[in-house]
Parts: C-alpha cells; structure tokens; sequence
C-alpha cells in the first residue's frame, strides 16, 4: 500500500487543500470576540463579564419590584383566587386542572373564555397551600421570583444565539425594568405569562444547546455526546408554557428557526474591514430542522385536541368587536404596541382605544404605515445585509407572540389592548434591536487601538441602555404602587381612560367594597354616562341596597324592566327581576310577590323556563309549599334538555330530593340519575358537590332499603332542604342570600 506524501519538515509544499463546510452558525455577535464553545475555556474576562451582566439583570429584575411584596388582592385576583373555591378545596384538584377559565366559572357553571391553563391554576393551587389568602406576600415573591427567572433565562438564551455578554445584558436589563412588566409582576393574576416566558426561554435554552452539540466540530466529542438529558428538559418545560397560556403553541415555528443552519452567500469588506460576510438561513436544512421541531409541534397538536372538549360551549365576551372589528384594528393595536416599547411613560390599566369600524388616517391608514415600516425594518435587520441569528429568532419571537394579542376579537372595547400581552414580545423587540444595532454601528464605528468595531458598538450600546433604564425603572417603580390596592388601581384608570365607562365602574366596585359609597354612587353613575349597561345599573340598584334604599333601588329596576321591553335583552332581564325580589323581600318579606314576578318573567323568557321554574320551585320549598314545589317542576321536567341555563339542571336534583321525601324511591333514582348524566362535564362546584350526593342515594335506592336511606338527600320528610344538605344548596342557597342570610351582590365592573 503506498504510503501519503508528508512534506518534510520546513517543506514548501503546500498541503492538499481539505474542504470544510460552511459555518453552521453565524459569526458571533460577541462584543469584539467569539462566544466560546461548549466545554471550551473563556478568558477570565470574558466570563467575569458574563456573570456581571447575568447578576445585574436579575437584581434590576428583583429590585425593580420590591415595592409590590406588600400589595393587596386587585382586578380579577377576588374571581379567581379569593372567590374560587376550585383552587382551595383539595378534593377538587383534578376537576381544577380539568376546568377552564382558570378553574372558574360563573354562578351559572358558564365559561366566560375559552382558557384552559392547568399550569396556571396549579400554581394558584400550591401558592394557596403554601399562602392561604390572608396575606399577599407569598403570592408576589413567587411572581418576582419568576419575572427574575425569565431574565436570567432571556440573557442565557442570548448568549447562546450568539450576543456577547454586552449586549445581551443590555437586553436583558430592558426586559428587566420596563414598565410594561408591571402587570404581570405586581398582578398577582398576570401570572400566566410569567410561566410561560419562563417555560418557553427555558425550553429554547436546552434546544439550542442540543444544536450546539449537532453543529459542534467532529473531532472535539461534544457532538458525540447523549443529549437525551436535554430532550427530555425542553419538552418538560414547554410543557410546562403550554399548560400556561394558549399561545405557547408557536413555539414549533421558533424552534424550527433556531435549528436552521447559516451560511456565507457573499462578501465585500465593509467599512473598517468587518461586515464582509452575509449570512442566510440555510434552508436546504430544513429537513433536520423540521425534526428538531417536531416534537414541539406533536405537543402542540396534542395539547389543542385536549383543548378541545374542556373549552366546548365557552365565548369571548359579548361586547367584543368581532372578527371584521378585530382586523381592521390590527394596524391601531400594533402601533400602541410598539409606542409602549419604545415610550412606555403613558400607562395604565386600561387606555382610550377602541375597535375601529370604519377606515380613517388617522386610526388606520397612519398606524398601518408605521406598522409597515416596522415590520420592514426588522425584516431588513433579520434576514438583510446585516442579517444575524439573534436578530431573526427575536424578529419570530415578538412576532408570533404578539400576533394573538392583535386578534381580541372577544374582549370588551375597553380591553381591546393589555400591557401584560408585551412581555414575551418585548424581548423579541429587545434582541432585534439590539443586535441589528450593534453589527450597524459596529461597521461605522470599525476598529481603534486595537479594539474591534463590535466591541465597541456594544460598549455604546449598553451605557445608552444603562441611560435609559433609570427613567424607564423610575416609571415601572411609580406604576406599581398603583396596584397595591383596588381603589389605587382604578383611581389610576380613571385618569388614564377617562372616556371609559370600564375603570369607572371598577372603581365604584372598589369604593363600595370600602364602604365609601357616596364617591361609589358618583363613579358608578360616571360609568352610566358614558355607556349605560345592565351591568352598571344593577350596580347601582345593588349600591341603594346596600344603602337601604329601597325605593329607590325599586324605581331603578322597574324603569330597567320597562326599558327591556323595547330592546332585546335575555337573561339580563331576569336578574334585574331578581334584584327586584331581592328589593321586596328585604323590605316586607312579600313571597307572593316574588312568586308574581318570577312567573312573569316566566312568561317573556320561554329559553329559559326551566331555571325560572327552578327559582319559584326554591321558593315553594323554603316556605314549606313541597307539593306546589314538586307540580312546578314536574311541569318543566322535559324542558331542561333544551334551556340555556345549566341552572335548569337543578330541575332534577331537586325533583329527586321531592320524590324521596315521599317514598317515590324509583322515581327519585332515575332523577338524581339525568342530573348525574347532565352534569357530567361541569365544573360548577355546587353541582359537583351535589353530584356526590346524588351519586350515593341511587347506590342506596338500588341497594334497597337500609338504615343507609336516610343518606338520600332530602328524606327527610318535613325538613328543611338546607339542614339535610347544607353544601349543594344550589339556587337554594341564593335564594337565602336574597333574603338577607347571606351576603348580596355586587360589583361595578366585569373583572
């Protein structure tokens, strides 16, 4: 065999030139010199550095919000922590997880929105083991705790795309302090988009370090390397962002990009001789970068299809714009948006924007432009001549997250924009600009005394972020004391979005919460002005109660009645009938008048005859009228397939109870069985609760009778219903609540 020509040593001749592939990925954006490799040694100022800017951010993180460990339960935090007994009941916790909206619905066991976020509510749950509700600190030092997580996470992820240490803390101090932050952070309930964040940057940190270990050179063992380990924490954690918020499902897209090697398509030194290369995303890779995905995507598919049946039935709210609404408010929303990075010192709860419906410059045709020329910005500074890796994932990244928010086609006018929905967002932001910065200035600035143009740029670059972050963590810092309490909140939203009927009605919820109900009765009547709803006038009727002012609260409601007889209103119709009852009861306990007023709305709402029947039968029962009680429903037995209340399923139960009582034991079994069949799928806990005792009197029925009978719920012949079972009470229990043995409505907002 002949043996390979070696040049002797000091030879001229030069060795056989070997082909070497294209770099996988871009040059390092590092601050004048490579991100080092896996498992290779920085220098000791390299690391030093890395460190530094890694505990700054976190600290900025953490400080930033050190103001917020002491705030009080505010907006939806009453529905969805200190209201819901899903979360607080251990004998819950799989129906919890197996709930949308949080695990809450309404009184009625209907889902306002189609959310279905088991991470979410588990984390309320363990929060509630370990906090109860009497204080909030807990609560908040897990919420700063993952806001700093996420920052640790969002400069991880950077380095590993390639962005010296410079820079990337530069970013991540941004993402750190700014306003927008405050409420996800300081909202005990703007959670959900911690997790996510911390799942999803979590995620996308393992996945790049397996793509190290793909692109890693042959003959240096990193490649070589089982990264099983890796796997098996990035889908873990997207897991984790998909039980969070819906819109983790993008995810797969941003992966797929990631795992896109890079190549060299050109050249021409640039100014100082750096930016010669040009770099593209390979796509000829698409192959290997379509099964770094697919498992991302298997989850996604799969997580939709759980979805699927929890969220049956649930819609947005009904004030929404709708779809046309929601498109054609698409350039107005991305324009806020992009205004709120970029001069977040206009800030609130809620803002004066609403859904546009027909096309002017100044709410469209201006906004579209500057949309556009954003867009085209980061296009250029994603995939242009100055084209980087960090530059097009942080472009997918604020893209693909912000779009959902853009497309609130269900939300109220008022909330058709949130600062909440830019925390992902921002940081995509965050990375596009400051790494298309630094390869711009970096190439004007080219190199000094022996310093590079990159190092440089990145230099400027964070003393210009260090600048700016004194005035955007003074915001953030000034902001936050506004969510200490309800009344701070809304005081602040008020004067935010004065034009709002929205913050003024939260804010009369609030004052009558505190007992302040003359600056109540002035902000609810506010709201009234600006947009009359049912739900702020029954405010208001429920404020003249609380005030013993009944009648003028009976005035209100009978011109509210009248009024829905013009225009048309369905179930809102009958709670307004209910407060009316409520009105009678409280002041002379008139039942044959509550019993009129049922049964005329009875007659005008046929949809829903089964619950109004439910609510005469209740009545009946209380005073001891069981046979009339048991003619009502028996009367509308056939009609609960068909209402639009799942309170007509109490129809049943009740019919059970009433059968039972009177030795009727088959017909109580096959009562008790259509609730069980009807409620199936609720996530109502009153019917859960029933739902047990039902289950165990058709076990008793069947087994016969025993001493173990008197375990069917209500025979016991002539008691009260509310002795023998005290917990299921249903719209038994509100009606004692109408009577004044419990607490009474309230509220002037929609939480």
């Amino acid at each position: 065999m002949p043996m390979p020509h070696r040049p002797a040593p000091g030879s001229s001749t030069p060795a056989k030139p070997t082909k070497t592939k294209p770099p996988a990925t871009p040059p390092s954006e590092g601050d004048g010199g490579t991100r080092p490799a896996a498992g290779s040694g920085a220098p000791f100022s390299e690391r030093r550095l890395h460190v530094i800017m890694a505990l700054t951010a976190a600290l900025l993180a953490a400080a930033v919000f050190s103001g917020t460990l002491h705030g009080d339960w505010v907006y939806d935090d009453e529905p969805l922590i200190l209201a819901n007994p899903m979360i607080q009941d251990p004998h819950h916790f799989w129906t919890s997880l197996g709930s949308d909206v949080f695990a809450y619905r309404s009184a009625q066991g209907e889902a306002g929105s189609p959310y279905w976020r088991p991470v979410t509510t588990l984390w309320f749950i363990i929060n509630h083991r370990l906090y109860g509700v009497e204080s909030t600190l807990g609560w908040h030092v897990g919420s700063i705790a993952l806001h700093t997580l996420a920052t640790l996470l969002a400069f991880l992820v950077m380095r590993r795309l390639g962005m010296g240490p410079l820079a990337a803390g530069a970013a991540a101090w941004i993402f750190a302090v700014h306003p927008t932050r405050t409420e996800n952070v300081a909202w005990i309930s703007g959670v959900p988009d911690l997790l996510v964040a911390v799942g999803l940057l979590g995620s996308l940190w393992f996945v790049l370090g397996i793509l190290e270990r793909r692109d890693a050179p042959a003959d240096d063992g990193v490649g070589k390397r089982p990264a099983w380990g890796l796997w098996a924490a990035a889908v873990v954690l997207y897991a984790m962002a998909l039980g969070a918020k819906e819109f983790s499902i993008v995810f797969p897209l941003i992966v797929f990009a990631a795992a896109l090697r890079w190549r060299q398509v050109g050249g021409g030194a640039g100014r100082g001789g750096e930016g010669a290369d040009r770099l593209r995303p390979d796509l000829s890779g698409w192959r290997s970068a379509a099964a770094h995905a697919a498992p991302f995507a298997a989850m996604a598919v799969a997580y939709l299809v759980i979805r699927a049946p929890i969220v049956e039935g649930a819609s947005e709210h009904a004030e929404g714009p709708g779809l046309s609404g929601a498109i054609l408010s698409l350039p107005l929303t991305g324009a806020f948006y992009l205004r709120q990075i970029l001069f977040p010192y206009w800030i609130g709860p809620t803002y004066p924007l609403r859904p546009v419906t027909e096309v002017g410059v100044l709410n469209f045709l201006l906004p579209a432009a500057v949309v556009a020329a954003a867009g085209a910005g980061m296009l250029w500074l994603s995939l242009g001549r100055h084209a980087s890796r960090p530059a097009l994932l942080g472009t997918l990244l604020f893209v693909l997250t912000i779009a959902p928010a853009g497309m609130a086609a269900g939300m109220a006018p008022e909330l058709m924009v949130q600062d909440r929905y830019l925390y992902l967002p921002l940081l995509g932001f965050a990375m596009v600009a400051l790494a298309g910065a630094q390869r711009l200035l970096g190439e004007r600035l080219g190199a000094r005394g022996g310093v590079s143009g990159d190092r440089r740029a990145a230099a400027v670059l964070t003393a210009a972020a260090a600048v700016a972050c004194i005035p955007l963590a003074a915001q953030t810092f000034r902001y936050s004391a506004a969510w200490m309490s309800n009344i701070d909140l809304w005081a602040w939203g008020v004067r935010n979005d004065p034009g709002s009927r929205f913050p003024w009605g939260q804010y009369g919820a609030a004052l009558v919460r505190a007992g302040k109900y003359e600056e109540a009765k002035a902000a609810i009547q506010r709201a009234i002005e600006l947009r009359q709803t049912v739900s702020n006038t029954l405010a208001l009727i429920d404020l003249h109660i609380r005030t013993q002012q009944y009648d003028e609260a009976e005035r209100i409601l009978l011109a509210l009645i009248k009024d829905m007889d013009t225009r048309p209103h369905t179930i809102e119709r009958f709670h307004a009938v209910e407060q009316l009852v409520r009105v009678a009861l409280l002041r002379d306990e008139d039942v044959e008048r509550a019993l009129a007023l049922y049964r005329d709305v009875r007659q005008k709402l046929p949809n829903f005859r089964a619950m109004i029947t439910d609510r005469i039968a209740v009545i009946l029962m209380v005073e001891g009228r069981r046979d009339e009680a048991l003619a009502e429903l028996e009367s509308v037995r056939d009609a609960v397939a068909t209402d639009r209340s799942q309170d007509a399923w109490w129809v049943y139960y009740r019919l059970g109870q009433l059968y039972a009582e009177r030795g009727r034991l088959q017909e109580a079994a096959a009562a008790f069985t259509q609730f069980l069949q009807q409620t199936e799928r609720t996530g109502n806990l009153k019917m859960i609760e029933a739902r047990e005792l039902a289950a165990r009197a058709v076990e008793a029925i069947r087994r016969g009778p025993s001493p173990e009978s008197a375990s069917v719920p209500g025979s016991g012949a002539g008691s009260p219903p509310a002795a023998a079972e005290p917990a299921p009470t249903g719209g038994e229990g509100e009606w004692l609540e109408i009577r004044g043995e419990g607490g009474g409505g309230g509220g002037g907002g929609e939480g």
